[in-house]
């Protein structure tokens, strides 16, 4: 790993306090709740694709977060 990337490692990895700052990108139509429930569950940063959804929507899907 490059100088770079090692420093850019480094600072997320102190941010959010973790060895290793592994994070799921949004894709919309793919980020539902299973994925990241799962991805959260095993340690990672899951992220909700939230653009395409209305209001009624991103309530749903945050109340079947497990």
């Amino acid at each position: 790993m490059n100088k770079k990337l090692k420093k850019l490692f480094s600072k997320g990895s102190k941010f959010l306090g973790v060895d290793y700052p592994i994070m799921g990108g949004a894709m919309t139509w793919i980020s539902d709740a299973n994925l990241v429930s799962a991805m959260s569950n095993s340690g990672g940063f899951g992220v909700i694709a939230a653009g395409s959804m209305n209001d009624i929507q991103l309530d749903f899907f945050m109340r079947h977060l497990g």
